[in-house]
């Protein structure tokens, strides 16, 4: 449409009123008046309100366009994974094991891979869920990320039992995955 619901109201509303005066000694005549003065009215309102605001013209209830009411922008969310706690502990836990497996002997490398792989599983996992849109995607990755909190806490059993680390380092890192499996559990819940 080039001009519009208005225009063309008003177009008609003339063309009418021009038929009126026209054929003036025509029963009709009051009709196209009548008809003519209404095409009018709308006309002008269309042009003035847009046919948007004109309720009997407007869509249903939430059938308009999706966006913004006002003009005002809906700011996006700032994923900001890495200012949490429990980033910030699993941060440390992945330190704590990297400093812990450049201390295995040789022949446990297969535990130091496991510890590795671990930790760094608790910080990954953690950040993509905090990523997710749904809270089951939400709830699978941090319930993937206590998984493998409670797998480093083996391992870190594993290293003690072998005398492959000092009881304050198992103390500490066992405290470490302790806390960090219990806020991961509150934080998916």
């Amino acid at each position: 449409m080039v001009f519009g619901f208005g225009f063309w109201f008003l177009v008609l509303g003339f063309w009418f009123l021009v038929l009126v005066f026209g054929f003036r000694f025509l029963v009709f005549g009051f009709w196209f008046l009548v008809f003519g003065s209404w095409f009018l009215v709308l006309g002008s309102w269309f042009l003035v309100l847009g046919p948007a605001r004109l309720s009997f013209f407007a869509p249903p209830t939430g059938q308009f366009p999706a966006g913004p009411v006002g003009g005002a922008k809906k700011e996006r969310l700032v994923m900001q994974f890495d200012n949490t706690r429990i980033y910030q502990r699993a941060m440390e836990l992945a330190s704590l094991s990297h400093h812990i497996i450049g201390k295995f002997p040789r022949g446990y490398g297969y535990l130091a891979d496991q510890l590795r792989r671990a930790s760094s599983s608790v910080v990954l996992n953690f950040a993509e869920g905090y990523g997710k849109q749904t809270n089951a995607d939400q709830r699978r990755f941090f319930t993937i990320a206590r998984g493998s909190a409670c797998e480093v806490a083996a391992v870190f059993d594993l290293a003690y039992r072998f005398e492959l680390i000092g009881e304050e380092q198992y103390g500490t890192g066992r405290e470490m995955c302790d806390h960090l499996a219990r806020m991961l559990t509150r934080f998916r819940a």
